[in-house]
């Protein structure tokens, strides 16, 4: 994978943002897994919850595409649960998460937050009475990630042209 990364890499024009390399690099990995999943007549699995798409933390058209999405409606916090049940190794479990994108990646140092504050945040953001016990700065930086990502969560737009457009 990192050879072809690599290589695909350098067909492009150069970019500062170590983000939209990261995006390629989920986006290489979800055709593989696309690939395999054709092979086999398997369906691909996402990883995604609740937390991460509500925010739009995915790569549209990445890690944000799948077949199946098991762990949607459980937040962040609650996916250790049906891991241990799994026989998940602790290690695993325990681990930070990452995409894994580029070296020293975190979600919660990415985002500034941690998952915990994060799902509270969700959880609560239509009830102002339990939101006025967290920073207003956190609150207002999810609800903006939430606005911005829209776009992520819905279907794509498909234009309509009038009927009349051609008489």
């Amino acid at each position: 994978m990192d050879n072809v990364y690599g290589a695909f890499k350098k067909l492009l024009p150069g970019n500062s943002d170590i983000k939209h390399y990261g995006n390629i690099k989920s986006r290489l990995r979800t055709i593989s897994l696309y690939y395999y999943a054709g092979i086999n007549k398997y369906l691909v699995a996402g990883t995604g919850n609740k937390t991460e798409i509500s925010l739009g933390y995915f790569t549209k058209w990445g890690d944000g595409a799948c077949d199946i999405l098991p762990l949607a409606d459980l937040y962040k916090s609650d996916v250790k649960m049906p891991a241990a049940e799994l026989k998940i190794p602790q290690e695993i479990i325990d681990r930070k998460p990452t995409a894994g994108l580029w070296k020293g990646q975190t979600d919660e140092e990415e985002i500034g937050i941690s998952y915990n504050d994060m799902d509270y945040i969700i959880d609560s953001i239509n009830d102002n009475s339990k939101l006025r016990k967290i920073n207003k700065a956190r609150i207002d930086k999810l609800r903006q990630m939430i606005i911005n990502s829209e776009h992520k969560r819905n279907p794509i737009s498909i234009y309509k042209i009038r009927s009349n457009y051609y008489e």
